[in-house]
């Protein structure tokens, strides 16, 4: 395998992955039970490029404890409470619950062309090592 060839899996694969992760992270908030429930009430919003819609406020969290900076997605009412949910890998972010279609319906491409991507670099490359692979005697 080339050089070229190599760079281009690697490229295909990280890339995937990338894409495909991205997705993935905005499908997160429609799984049950997962991270922790409450509200968040905004104080100050605005529009970010590639982002649209977004809000920053206080997370309170239903089970109790110390309210927290977050930034809210889908949300464009100043002085607004809404139900939301917040993941541990994304400590200063909360997700609205349920999520706002606009989330979810860019969400479901990235996933997909990210797995096509993968299923087609993978394939590609077990189809490269294949050809490679030397013959058996007797065959």
């Amino acid at each position: 395998m080339g050089a070229m060839r190599k760079s281009a899996v690697v490229g295909g694969l990280v890339l995937g992955l990338l894409v495909m992760g991205i997705g993935v992270l905005g499908l997160v908030p429609l799984v049950p039970g997962l991270g922790t429930p409450g509200r968040v009430t905004t104080t100050d919003c605005g529009t970010l490029p590639k982002h649209g819609p977004t809000c920053w406020g206080e997370f309170t969290p239903d089970g109790g404890g110390p309210p927290r900076a977050v930034s809210i997605d889908d949300v464009d009412e100043d002085d607004a409470t809404v139900s939301a949910r917040m993941y541990p890998w994304a400590p200063d972010q909360a997700f609205r619950t349920p999520p706002g279609v606009r989330a979810v319906i860019g969400s479901i491409p990235l996933t997909v062309i990210g797995g096509t991507l993968l299923a087609i670099t993978i394939g590609r490359l077990v189809r490269d090592r294949r050809r490679r692979a030397p013959a058996e005697p007797g065959r």
